[in-house]
């Protein structure tokens, strides 16, 4: 995938994601209402670090963060890189924030074992989707 297609994917991301939030609808709220208590992110990017703070406003505990550049990663958690996934303790849900390469990262996950894997854009638009049935 061209730099160009990755960053539009990235910025299209953020973008539903800041209209979801002038719109009162915040990651946190919309987890806790499919009853996710605990969870990992794998992606430490800009969106793994928004994701990663919005998070931490409420009540839902992450577990750790995992990442290709794992060793270069300072952000209060545990951090894991690719290689470690294995070991990876449990979670009811893993968000992907690195858009453009989740369908990679989703085969990772799933052929190290039984981990449920979403994309950080597929969590934004079924936000998005709920908010205007309501």
């Amino acid at each position: 995938m061209e730099q160009d297609e990755r960053y539009k994917k990235i910025a299209r991301c953020f973008d539903l994601w800041m209209t979801e939030r002038e719109c009162d609808n915040y990651i946190g709220r919309y987890l806790e209402k499919k009853n996710i208590k605990k969870l990992g992110i794998y992606g430490y990017g800009m969106l793994g670090r928004h994701l990663l703070y919005e998070l931490r406003q409420g009540a839902i505990e992450i577990a750790w963060i995992a990442d290709k550049r794992g060793d270069n990663i300072s952000c209060g958690f545990p951090v894991f890189t690719p290689d470690k996934i294995e070991n990876l303790p449990m979670v009811d849900i893993i968000i992907v924030t690195a858009i453009p390469d989740f369908p990679e990262i989703e085969k990772m996950f799933c052929e190290k074992g039984e981990y449920p894997v979403v994309s950080l854009s597929e969590i934004i638009e079924e936000m998005g989707f709920f908010r205007r049935k309501e």
